[in-house]
């Protein structure tokens, strides 16, 4: 133990002694330490730890599958029949529930509030074995109708309420229907899934009808948990003999296809899904980030070994410096071992230190991650410097400094006698330490330039992804989400009329040009689609179906206010009310899909089995509506005011204000504009279309930074890296270019020598690098849009900037050759 402290303190005095070698060593180190830490912060949080539920393993999503095995997102949602066949006649599941979104105003209170509710069966906290911090969760017998409403508080707003230990049986009012409040949640519940189930505020019980009209009807998400010793394979088997049980018992018309409402009484229970699929919950929930989270874990580890390769070049340079003195302590008696001991103590010393400057680099990073809020990251998840990852830093320093920490251990492995003999001078062993300092720097450049290509791919993306026309135009247009209140407006022709007024109120804002209002706004997350079916046409399949569509409620200006233009026909105006003949607007790659050889104005089409006819009156432009990755889909555009989509409420609406400049200077006037038309209305956030637009691109920019900057941060460390190998090998060197300009070697001709070794060894390694590019890029397949995994222009354009880098490198130990005295040079030890 004496021996380790006597290492220890020699080892600091070494470094101590060393001020500029300990300054960059320690900022390299931070750097890939720390990069490495944060990263693996994220993947602690998501991928590795398990969720926050009892024996979680056990939780799964179940969907649904149809013929054709096809599904949509995670799959087919389930109807309230199918639902409560399944659970009934399961033998693989402890519990089953379901859940669903579900909004509503909170009354009585000084300023209404929107809250956004999970409707679920009481099962649904029994998956997840959910202890209440107050009262209890829900029972079987609140998801009967009549005893349904009770409440079930979030802890976020149960403290917005006032944190009252009391308010279990308590009353709160949503939409003017008093609800009791039965129990509230803990802190950290917070159960949530990306891109379709966001946080909820509080929970209410589902009433499932078990009515076999309703067997087409689907939006119940299904949760479950597994029986102990069930696997997904076993539980997705059973699930598929249960289905193919109820088809035979709810025989279809022959071919008639899956999600068809009932035509006549003896196909009264069409509808019965095709199979089932088991998805694990944690799949569920973190399965999009995953491939990033990956990847940039991936990347920090190039970050840190080109950091390594830093360091060991460093430490090379040193231990070339400290020959003489190693070779004296073994002379004098100090063996092998304890000279090795010595020199990995000094490299675990500056290791640590390096691990602790990157610590406080990485609690900046988990900051900066979580405020970014990458997208596909779940709400509520906790990035944080915990013990888990306390332990990942410590161990990644010790681990760096034994990679690098074997630079001089080798080094010194030579001949002791060799080493007495050179006396100490620079230029001993220079052959084989420049091997060992040229392989390093290939490393360095090699890993760099396989992450300046992955940066440079999605550049590339990102780039031909700003450039696609999303079909409407984004500046100069403010939006408005509004939620109407079923209590003020429970009748449709209540709705309109609010929605007519607001137009006409808010068109006569100063400011405004034109005003129009939507369901679904395009960009956002919110998105309806429906089966229609065009006159004197059938299916392929022999559904009465012709086809499925993204369908829109509207108001006659929003296409103007929106810049989409008309293409053929008319849009709608005022008098398509619901006393007028139904019509719709088609976009246009409707009408190139189903009238390729004819003109759809005049056509007919219905949604449902009893809708009413509408006339297509007009074309209008595609709209990229689900992003600007995705081609535009077929869509159908309704007036609000008629009745001719059957599964689109208008309670839910944007409004689009058209300005003639700024359109937040629109937002307090249209906002007092709201609160006059009614003082209860929860009053929304005004947002400019260019904010949703760049929404739209959030995760794509996240991706783009976090590899951009670990690019950077790679080439700039390579580039350290190449400068310091090429100045050490030109120092060694020094006698030999001094014996060469006293026999009258030009400047020139020694400054192209020192650049060209150091673009020989960075054209080895950029050759390296594009090869193992070549396996990175086919891993961010996925995320790239209009750009190959082999894009020719990046791969170029890299190696081209690798190669500048390296020549600018290379330039100052070039100069400095050229500079050197041979009359001096010549007396160089």
């Amino acid at each position: 133990m004496v021996s380790v402290f006597q290492d220890l303190r020699f080892g600091l005095r070494m470094l101590a002694k060393n001020p500029g070698f300990m300054a960059v060593a320690l900022l390299t180190l931070a750097l890939g330490i720390g990069a490495n830490t944060a990263i693996f912060s994220a993947l602690d949080a998501t991928l590795l730890r398990p969720l926050p539920y009892k024996n979680p393993r056990q939780l799964v999503m179940v969907w649904g599958v149809d013929a054709t095995g096809c599904c949509r997102h995670g799959g087919l949602v389930f109807s309230p029949p199918n639902f409560l066949d399944f659970k009934e006649r399961s033998q693989v599941f402890e519990s089953m529930g379901t859940f669903d979104g579900a909004g509503f105003t909170l009354t009585d209170v000084a300023s209404p509030q929107h809250l956004r509710a999970g409707r679920v069966t009481s099962d649904f906290f029994k998956v997840l074995a959910v202890q209440p911090r107050l009262g209890r969760t829900l029972l079987p017998e609140d998801d009967v109708a009549g005893r349904d409403h009770v409440a079930l508080l979030s802890y976020g707003l149960w403290q917005r309420l006032g944190s009252d230990p009391q308010i279990v049986g308590q009353t709160i009012r949503l939409d003017s229907t008093p609800y009791t409040v039965v129990g509230v949640l803990p802190l950290d519940f917070d159960f949530s899934i990306p891109d379709y189930y966001g946080p909820r505020d509080l929970w209410v019980p589902a009433v499932l009808p078990r009515d076999n009209s309703q067997r087409a009807h689907n939006y119940l998400n299904v949760l479950a948990r597994l029986k102990p010793g069930v696997t997904t394979r076993q539980a997705a088997a059973d699930l598929n003999a249960i289905a193919a049980r109820l088809r035979r018992e709810y025989s279809t018309s022959s071919g008639q296809a899956w999600g068809a409402a009932p035509e006549m009484e003896k196909h009264e229970n069409s509808g019965v899904i095709a199979g089932a699929k088991i998805e694990p919950l944690h799949d569920e929930i973190y399965g999009d980030i995953a491939p990033l989270l990956w990847i940039l874990f991936g990347a920090v580890g190039f970050v840190l070994l080109i950091a390594c390769a830093n360091v060991a070049n460093l430490h090379l340079a040193r231990a070339s410096a400290r020959k003489k003195e190693i070779a004296l302590r073994m002379t004098l008696g100090a063996g092998r071992q304890r000279v090795v001991r010595q020199l990995l103590t000094e490299s675990a010393l500056l290791a640590l230190l390096g691990g602790g400057l990157g610590l406080l680099l990485a609690t900046w990073g988990v900051r900066a991650l979580s405020g970014l809020q990458p997208a596909g990251l779940p709400h509520g998840t906790n990035l944080s410097i915990d013990v888990a990852v306390l332990v990942y830093s410590l161990g990644l320093s010790l681990v760096a400094g034994l990679i690098f920490g074997l630079a001089p251990v080798l080094h010194s492995w030579g001949s002791l006698d060799e080493s007495l003999r050179q006396g100490g001078r620079t230029s001993a062993g220079g052959t084989h330490d420049s091997r060992v300092r040229s392989m390093l720097m290939v490393s360095e450049v090699a890993l760099s330039a396989v992450l300046l290509i992955g940066a440079g791919l999605l550049l590339r993306s990102f780039v031909k992804l700003l450039s696609v026309k999303p079909g409407f135009e984004i500046q100069g247009i403010l939006t408005l989400n509004l939620n109407l209140p079923s209590y003020s407006y429970p009748q449709a022709w209540q709705q309109a009329a609010f929605y007519s007024e607001l137009l006409e109120r808010a068109r006569s804002l100063p400011g405004v040009k034109t005003a129009g209002v939507i369901n679904d706004l395009p960009l956002s997350s919110d998105r309806d689609s429906d089966s229609f079916t065009i006159e004197g046409r059938t299916a392929a399949n022999g559904s009465r179906h012709t086809g499925s569509s993204q369908d829109r409620l509207v108001s006659p200006d929003y296409f103007r206010a929106m810049g989409i233009p008309r293409i053929a026909g008319r849009t709608f105006t005022v008098t398509d009310t619901s006393p007028s003949p139904p019509v719709v607007v088609v976009s246009s790659s409707f009408a190139h899909r189903f009238f390729p050889n004819a003109n759809p104005l005049g056509q007919h089409l219905t949604f449902g089995e009893t809708g009413p006819w509408a006339t297509i009156v007009g074309v209008v432009g595609d709209v990229r509506d689900l992003g600007l990755d995705t081609d535009p889909d077929i869509d159908i555009y309704a007036p609000y005011q008629q009745s001719v989509l059957p599964y689109n409420p208008l309670n839910y609406m944007t409004l689009v204000i058209r300005a003639g400049g700024d359109p937040r200077s629109l937002a307090a006037g249209i906002i007092n504009t709201l609160h006059g038309l009614d003082r209860d209305l929860p009053l929304p956030v005004p947002e400019p279309m260019a904010v949703v637009y760049a929404g739209s691109l959030e995760a794509r920019r996240f991706d783009l930074l976090l590899l951009g900057t670990f690019a950077a941060i790679a080439v700039i460390l390579a580039g350290v890296g190449i400068y310091g190998v090429i100045s050490y090998s030109t120092a060694q060197r020094t006698h030999e270019v001094g014996i060469r300009m006293a026999l009258g070697a030009a400047a020139k001709d020694v400054f192209l020598q020192v650049v060209g070794r150091g673009l020989l060894l960075t054209t080895l390694g950029v050759a390296i690098g594009l090869a193992g590019a070549l396996a990175l890029a086919r891993v961010l397949r996925n995320m790239l849009y209009g750009v190959t995994s082999g894009d020719p222009a990046t791969f170029v354009g890299v190696s081209a900037l690798v190669m500048v880098t390296a020549a600018l490198a290379c330039y100052v130990p070039a100069r400095r050759a050229t500079k050197v005295d041979p009359i001096v040079s010549l007396r160089y030890e």
